[in-house]
């Protein structure tokens, strides 16, 4: 058994959600990601040029690039 402060494992505890909910977080975008070329490259979903990425994702990941960019200056 661990003998500690209660800040000890307060602050373990606090790390270990934290770590959870990036893993979460990353699993999730992958999936969304696997889903999204999968789409692509059935056709499914449009991709005018052919590089299995869906327009949309495109469109949007520009805007996000356009948005830091604004937020820099």
């Amino acid at each position: 058994m661990k003998t500690g402060t209660v800040g000890e494992t307060l602050n373990y505890n606090l790390n270990t959600i934290n770590m959870n909910t990036i893993l979460i977080i990353i699993t999730g975008v992958i999936a969304i990601s696997a889903i999204a070329m999968v789409l692509a490259s059935y056709n499914i979903v449009k991709d005018e040029n052919g590089n299995k990425i869906p327009d949309w994702v495109e469109d949007k990941f520009s805007d996000i690039k356009e948005e830091i960019k604004k937020l820099k200056k």
